[in-house]
């Protein structure tokens, strides 16, 4: 989808206002929560890539090239999963008040973007999920 001049102002409009209230702006910086302060990095780092890629607004596939460009620069799944979240989040608070539904229908489009699957850690493992060396084996292992 193109957007129009003006359709592209009015969710810049209320994305500006809905981050505003994410990332608790009106609270001195000790006031906001730690949710609040963790939006505002991942809005902030997104704009500054989407700012140095072109991208006017965060659409599926701008976000698509982030989530990449993150995952290439070494960030941990886990860090590009929350920071992924964050728009998620941005996105459909944004949906939400925007009264055009073609444009709600894409805000909430964007918003879909899949996050990364977590490595699978040992207690993923239903098999050996608490299945642990007892201190005498411990012992004797290390003997």
């Amino acid at each position: 989808m193109t957007l129009g001049n003006n359709q592209t102002q009015h969710i810049a409009v209320v994305m500006q206002q809905t981050i505003a209230s994410m990332t608790q702006s009106h609270l001195d910086y000790s006031k906001r929560s730690l949710t609040a302060k963790n939006y505002a990095v991942a809005i902030s780092q997104y704009g500054d890539f989407a700012r140095s890629s072109g991208f006017v607004v965060p659409t599926h596939s701008a976000l698509e090239a982030w989530r990449d460009t993150m995952l290439a620069d070494g960030y941990a799944v886990s860090t590009i999963n929350t920071k992924l979240a964050a728009m998620r989040q941005l996105l459909n608070k944004v949906s939400k008040d925007i009264t055009d539904p073609v444009l709600k229908m894409n805000l909430r489009d964007w918003s879909s973007i899949d996050g990364l699957p977590q490595p699978k850690s040992q207690d993923d493992d239903n098999e050996t999920y608490g299945k642990r060396l007892t201190l005498k084996q411990l012992k004797s292992w290390l003997s």
